[in-house]
């Protein structure tokens, strides 16, 4: 396993897979800003096994897995090497695509000790205007919330499955106003994180404190969202399938279902476990 130190080594192997294959298939679909700074954090490696590569980054308790390979093939055979590298590791990893092609390549990891972890769904829905009153006071997030906000994700969301941020990603989101709250008396009630990428509006992370839910706290901060993202072209996220309460009040705001999942997968035989977000 060799660290990463910049990023033109990414897309020099990555060329080397394409050269010696007619295709190729791959979970690696990280913005590059994002992994170039997690190569300035020293969390970035990479392995290659035949006619594959991983790369892996380095999360607080486990470590998230891509791959890039010529075929499921060639990926199969590199994964029953791989295992005899990893020790007692924990590896995540996100199988992305349509259904008939995830469950496909879920299956190659499975064949090869990965299990099921959990399921998402990707929702969408076209840009319309909306004028709907605010009842709380929206505020820009400032760089003192970042520790707060950091502490939220990691108390109400599930970090094997969502992708939870590190503390610098946070402030960048501050940074470039793309992250906003309601806040009272000191308190962070909710918040809305949000990227812009060309003309879609990436909704990542929208959360209300228990204690101020039913109140239509959540409403106006997914209103705020659809505001200032008015002059995209769509809306969307990604949601746990087994949601049922979120997937609920995503389809009263007009999203819909896409032909997109993401199989999240890992090496050790454990069980996603809602929490109350």
């Amino acid at each position: 396993m060799n660290k990463l130190t910049n990023y033109n080594e990414i897309q020099n192997t990555i060329k080397l897979v394409k050269e010696n294959s007619k295709g190729f298939i791959t979970n690696f679909y990280s913005e590059p800003e994002k992994i170039k700074h997690w190569i300035e954090n020293g969390q970035f490696h990479k392995m290659i096994i035949g006619n594959t590569v991983f790369f892996l980054k380095e999360e607080i308790e486990f470590s998230r897995l891509f791959y890039y390979s010529s075929s499921k093939e060639a990926l199969n055979n590199s994964l029953s090497k791989f295992n005899s590298f990893i020790g007692n590791t924990l590896f995540v990893a996100d199988v992305i695509g349509k259904e008939s092609e995830v469950q496909s390549i879920a299956q190659v990891f499975n064949e090869n000790g990965f299990y099921l972890y959990t399921t998402l769904n990707r929702m969408s829905r076209g840009t319309t205007k909306n004028d709907l009153k605010k009842p709380f006071a929206i505020k820009n997030s400032e760089i003192e919330h970042s520790a707060a906000i950091f502490t939220l994700l990691h108390q109400y969301f599930d970090p094997i499955a969502e992708q939870l941020p590190t503390k610098d990603e946070i402030g960048n989101w501050i940074k470039l106003n793309h992250l906003f709250l309601i806040e009272e008396r000191g308190k962070i009630l909710g918040f809305v994180i949000f990227d812009l990428i060309g003309v879609t509006a990436y909704l990542r992370y929208w959360f209300v404190h228990p204690q101020h839910r039913n109140n239509k706290c959540g409403s106006t901060l997914l209103n705020e969202f659809f505001t200032r993202t008015a002059e995209t072209k769509r809306q969307l996220f990604w949601v746990i399938q087994s949601n049922d309460n979120a997937i609920s009040r995503y389809i009263h705001y007009g999203f819909k279902n896409e032909n997109l999942f993401d199989y999240v997968i890992t090496n050790k035989n454990i069980q996603y476990e809602a929490k109350n977000n």
